[in-house]
């Protein structure tokens, strides 16, 4: 069968899974240049009781389940009728798992009649996943057409998937991703091109821009994707929603279609090669979560660190939840007066190679006003190459999208040596160690003698971006190569003195020039603005607790005594 064929089939049959009273009519969908926001228009067509379940954050939608004031079944109705809706609108489903949420939801609630209280911590939560993850009854494409229809099994489920289904969560969709998952923005020939909700001629970036949409049009309280170089950060970031890369091994990553494990971004000397060995010691990626709210992204990671992954699964490190290491940061935040007692915060608001765009400027300079009006402390922070996406791609004669063309149309690259493999695994070590060293020694330089807790930053040099112009990822990347923990999060640039036109000063190189000649200020406009905070290797505890303390900043800055 052609490959125009199978992903128009693949649509028809995510279409015709939405119960018919959700549906738009062709008419009722407005153009993306007529009306290209459309983050308002979605609760018109829900009911008061829908909107009310759907507005509450991960700890009060799971309080309302426990206590019974909602049950398992409405809550999950609520989602699927809203995650239906966003679909129409921008694109983000991959599949739509409705009717096992429904009976899971009769289950729960079952459960809930006979012993009086929840099955488990996120009870009747509905959880959104990126389509990387196997799912029973349900494909994983990843964006190719020649991984459709080619259903998983439960024996394909790998341990995180069960166990949220052991904590009692419902797992009733799955979201769009990019050809080859490589890709800053999400765009396939089967679903198409993942938008914006606040702008949809623009990406909602990627790789987990189906979760970034739907959690921004509120139509997923949580997602889970994976996390190489940004997968889930660039998304939040241009969703204007939160996001926790977590360090690898921290949550198992079994049960994943697998196409790329690394790309060595950040060596230059190993250029743009691609390689695909999953034995491989180095970024070897691993899992981000995705909310709008910091509590979904805490109350989520808590519960499964509680589930003890590590005995289903050997590959997870056995490190539960330390309410230690979150206290000992919250501890410090909310003293006042004393600067021995306060957070220091390293700040690097350009990393020399490409400038961050004059908006994410303003996020920075906003954020270190808001956090020095608290008394913060800071200091500057001056083998097989692409064969796997090749076979996929050539399997159904599809073309590739724009964004992967090139790795697709070099032809074949020879794979690394044993000796530079193993070459390759001594720089990423040694690279590391120097990492590991000058954050260490930066303490030194501190008024307070305090180390750094955490460097805040660009999650990208852009705001959200046009089909294509998504190119430089070396500020989620370091993250990923240094398997530190990361958290993205929302800022509100408002108005600024700082000048609205690029560039200020000379480019630093080509790519930097790149990224510059994209940059225009009526995309940028009134768009979500997002920076992460870096923390030091499997602290995602203290990573938590410094971005709820930088959004309590943001929530009372005050420009004017800035």
């Amino acid at each position: 069968m052609a490959w125009q064929d199978v992903t128009r089939k693949k649509r028809e049959q995510i279409a015709a899974l939405i119960p018919p009273e959700w549906r738009f009519s062709s008419q009722a969908i407005p153009s993306r240049i007529t009306q290209p926001n459309i983050v308002h228009m979605v609760p018109l067509f829900l009911s008061p009781f829908e909107e009310e379940i759907t507005n509450l954050p991960v700890p009060q939608l799971l309080q309302a389940l426990h206590c019974g004031r909602f049950t398992a079944r409405e809550v999950v109705a609520a989602y699927c009728h809203r995650a239906t809706l966003a679909h129409q609108l921008v694109q983000c489903l991959s599949e739509i798992n409705f009717e096992s949420a429904a009976q899971r939801a009769a289950e729960l609630d079952g459960y809930w009649r006979a012993h009086g209280g929840p099955i488990g911590p996120l009870h009747g939560l509905p959880i959104s996943l990126m389509d990387r993850f196997n799912v029973a009854g349900l494909d994983s494409t990843s964006g190719f057409a020649s991984w459709v229809g080619n259903a998983k099994t439960a024996d394909d489920e790998g341990v995180l998937v069960q166990h949220l289904r052991a904590l009692g969560a419902v797992i009733f969709c799955k979201t769009n991703v990019p050809m080859s998952m490589m890709v800053g923005e999400t765009v396939n020939n089967t679903i198409g091109t993942t938008w914006n909700p606040q702008n949809r001629t623009l990406s909602a970036g990627g790789a987990c821009g189906g979760e970034g949409a739907l959690i921004a049009l509120k139509g997923s309280p949580l997602g889970i994707g994976t996390e190489l170089a940004g997968s889930s950060r660039i998304p939040a970031a241009f969703n204007g929603i939160y996001a926790l890369k977590i360090c690898e091994a921290r949550l198992p990553r079994d049960g994943l279609v697998t196409v790329v494990s690394v790309r060595a971004v950040l060596f230059p000397k190993y250029g743009q090669l691609t390689c695909q060995m999953r034995g491989l010691p180095i970024a070897a990626g691993s899992i981000g979560l995705l909310s709008s709210s910091i509590s979904g992204l805490q109350t989520v990671f808590r519960a499964l660190l509680d589930s003890s992954p590590w005995i289903n699964d050997a590959e997870t490190l056995e490190m539960p939840w330390r309410q230690d290491k979150y206290a000992a940061i919250a501890a410090r935040t909310h003293r006042s007066g004393h600067a021995d007692g306060r957070l220091v915060f390293g700040l690097l608001s350009s990393d020399g190679h490409v400038q961050p765009h004059p908006d994410i400027e303003r996020a920075m300079h906003n954020v270190r006003q808001a956090l020095q009006q608290r008394g913060y402390e800071f200091r500057i922070f001056g083998s097989n190459s692409g064969i796997s996406i090749r076979e996929a791609i050539k399997a159904s004669s599809e073309p590739p999208i724009m964004q992967v063309k090139a790795w697709y149309e070099q032809g074949h690259v020879d794979g690394l040596s044993a000796t530079e493999l193993w070459e390759l695994c001594h720089v990423h070590f040694e690279y590391r160690k120097r990492y590991a060293d000058y954050w260490r020694e930066m303490s030194n330089r501190t008024r307070s003698g305090r180390a750094v807790d955490g460097v805040i930053q660009p999650v990208a040099a852009t705001t959200a971006v046009r089909d294509g112009e998504f190119h430089y990822y070396g500020y989620t990347a370091v993250a990923n190569v240094l398997d530190y923990p990361a958290a993205a999060f929302p800022v509100q640039v408002g108005s600024s003195s700082f000048d609205d036109n690029m560039p200020h000063g000379p480019p630093f190189n080509a790519v930097d020039a790149l990224v510059r000649s994209c940059y225009r200020p009526e995309d940028a406009k009134g768009m979500p603005v997002g920076l992460q905070v870096i923390g030091q290797r499997h602290h995602e505890e203290h990573v938590l607790a410094m971005v709820q303390a930088i959004s309590s900043a943001l929530s009372e800055y005050n420009p004017a005594m800035a």
